[in-house]
């Protein structure tokens, strides 16, 4: 048993993440012990909830529950007595403590929802934000922005400033040729807010050689053609250099290893 992987299941009818973190710091307090913790986020109703403990129930799962809702949490609370699931109520019992010490009812509704709601309504304000001001459709954001993404025709400019408004960063994103007008904007912001995009030509020539594909264009566009690729690069690195931004490099690297890297750097200012 000592050697067997633990399952721990948690259930939240918000995000659940506080619990998940208690039960790391719990279980990781039996040295050595195998686990794997699985959390359940907004989980509302009875049916989910079912499907939840039947998969505990297979694997010997341990159900951690965080729930002020007293409907699921009277039936999660029943189906592991009648079942024999390992429950654990991270809630209730403080809620129940602190019912006394105040003398009020609680209202049931977690802290951790309230805290929720207003981080999905900073997100969709970063994502209206970054949508409103991609591929340099207004300058005016630049100067609003907490970090403006430079870089030639796709080197995921858009992509990285989706993924960055998840993470409730306002983002603008310009685009670099030699045909546009670099906006003034630019250079009245601080560098520290400027990261410039940097990518292969060869992968560049690929994705671009794709793209056209998918427009149904023929491969002997310039916009795919090498030359023409290096002279972009090299205007780009040029721009990046008078702006003395940080550059980052974007070849065969995921989006979210990307992101991460421009969250870190933009952090440090």
């Amino acid at each position: 048993m000592q050697n067997e992987k633990l399952y721990i299941h948690v259930i939240s009818d918000s995000i659940g993440e506080t619990a998940r973190q208690i039960s790391q710091i719990a279980i990781e307090q039996f040295k050595d012990k195998k686990y794997r913790i699985k959390r359940h986020s907004y989980v509302r109703t009875q049916e989910r909830a079912e499907k939840i403990l039947k998969e505990s129930k297979r694997n010997g799962a341990v159900i951690v529950l965080a729930t002020l809702n007293e409907e699921l949490h009277h039936f999660v609370v029943e189906t592991c007595s009648k079942q024999e699931i390992v429950l654990i109520d991270l809630l209730t019992p403080i809620v129940e403590k602190l019912e006394a010490v105040v003398g009020s009812k609680p209202m049931g509704e977690s802290h951790e929802g309230k805290m929720l709601e207003r981080e999905n309504m900073n997100r969709i304000e970063a994502l209206e934000f970054a949508i409103s001001y991609d591929d340099g459709k207004n300058p005016r954001g630049i100067l609003e922005a907490d970090v403006v993404l430079i870089g030639v025709s796709r080197s995921s400019k858009t992509p990285l400033s989706m993924y960055l408004a998840f993470q409730n960063l306002r983002v603008a994103n310009v685009p670099l040729a030699k045909e546009l007008r670099i906006p003034d904007e630019l250079y009245k912001i601080p560098p520290e807010k400027i990261i410039g995009l940097s990518i292969d030509p060869e992968e560049l020539a690929m994705i671009r050689t794709e793209r056209l594909k998918e427009l149904g264009l023929g491969s002997n566009v310039s916009y795919a053609d090498s030359n023409r690729i290096l002279e972009e690069l090299e205007y780009a690195e040029g721009v990046m250099r008078s702006l003395q931004c940080r550059i980052i490099p974007v070849s065969n690297r995921a989006i979210e290893e990307t992101a991460n890297d421009i969250i870190q750097k933009i952090s440090k200012k």
